[in-house]
């Protein structure tokens, strides 16, 4: 593969990671908004209350793949940060990263780049990751009752608040290799408008 071919192909991973940023970011703030609403509902046992409360149990599922996916082994065509960031510990790519697009200047995308990589440094190494992978390896990929309730028993599994904390670190990467590989990163403006337009949306619902 040409080094041309190659700088694109790390453009594409991560403009389908930051994609999937997005998606997961809008489930976030649906989540969040379903906590407050079904806090304030009195009629727990209630048909309703019960089917509003399946709705945010899929959104935790989305949510949980959608973050368990960015940290996929490094693969090659699997659009997951462990192979974007293994593309890009080659010099000559990141280096033609950088000068890829003239909006920004490439000072400042490689500020981005390195900050991405300080915080990729931190992420990969926590111990969420494991629990999140085993997450999606026992209960989202399969059903695997026994290894589940094993990895609750034995302290591995990953509460949905925890599994949020993390993947606002997880997305704090991606903003950066966006910034970084594509010049440009609205990762805020979902997050900020997404929580406001999620409320108003299960207020209906609700």
């Amino acid at each position: 593969m040409k080094l041309a071919e190659k700088v694109t192909y790390v453009a594409e991973l991560v403009a389908f990671i930051y994609d999937r940023t997005d998606s997961a970011l809008a489930a976030l703030a649906l989540l969040r908004a379903a906590d407050a609403a079904l806090i304030r509902r009195t009629d727990s046992d209630s048909i309703d209350t019960r089917i509003l409360r399946l709705n945010e149990k899929a959104l935790v599922e989305f949510f949980a793949i959608r973050v368990a996916r960015m940290l996929d082994p490094a693969e090659q065509g699997n659009a997951c940060l462990p192979e974007v960031f293994d593309s890009l510990a080659d010099s000559d790519i990141r280096n033609a990263v950088l000068r890829r697009y003239g909006s920004t200047a490439p000072a400042q995308r490689e500020v981005h780049l390195a900050t991405a990589f300080k915080l990729w440094e931190r992420v990969r190494g926590d111990a969420r990751r494991d629990k999140l992978r085993r997450l999606r390896s026992h209960a989202l990929a399969h059903n695997l009752i026994h290894r589940t309730y094993q990895d609750w028993q034995e302290g591995l599994g990953l509460p949905t608040p925890a599994l949020v904390e993390y993947a606002e670190e997880c997305f704090a990467v991606v903003g950066e290799l966006a910034w970084a590989c594509l010049g440009a990163n609205e990762l805020d403006k979902v997050r900020t408008e997404g929580q406001q337009a999620a409320e108003r949306i299960w207020g209906r619902l609700s």
